[in-house]
């Protein structure tokens, strides 16, 4: 199966369906990776584990990107997966944009919870 296909099998489920599969995911991967590190560090735990760049960018992502196919439906899903002759540049850009406010959310997360006086060490 080449990657056309796979894609296409991918996107024949509903909008709604995969926008709820997406918003779930997310949503456990940022309560994992973001939210309840911050609720250990501002309870005063003796360390924070679990704060994690890549859960929280991916659970960003999964978050709003579920909501815009859950309220925005089929044509959003067009938007993401355009048929063969049009661009798929706009649905890359917002992909884009998507990663950085996921970077964006994992920066200031880590700033709090240094700022609470955790050292990272990586």
């Amino acid at each position: 199966m080449d990657y056309q296909a796979r894609r296409n099998q991918l996107f024949s489920y509903g909008a709604r369906k995969i926008g709820a599969f997406a918003l779930i995911i997310g949503g456990f991967m940022l309560y994992m990776c973001a939210y309840q590190p911050l609720q250990d560090a501002e309870s005063g735990a003796s360390t924070v584990k679990g704060l994690s760049g890549k859960g929280t960018m991916a659970g960003v992502v999964g978050v709003l990107f579920g909501l815009a196919l859950l309220i925005g439906g089929e044509p959003v899903k067009q938007f993401f997966n355009p048929p063969p002759e049009k661009s798929r540049v706009p649905g890359i850009i917002v992909g884009a944009l998507l990663v950085g406010a996921g970077f964006g959310a994992y920066y200031l997360v880590k700033s709090h919870v240094e700022s609470l006086g955790y050292v990272f060490k990586f």
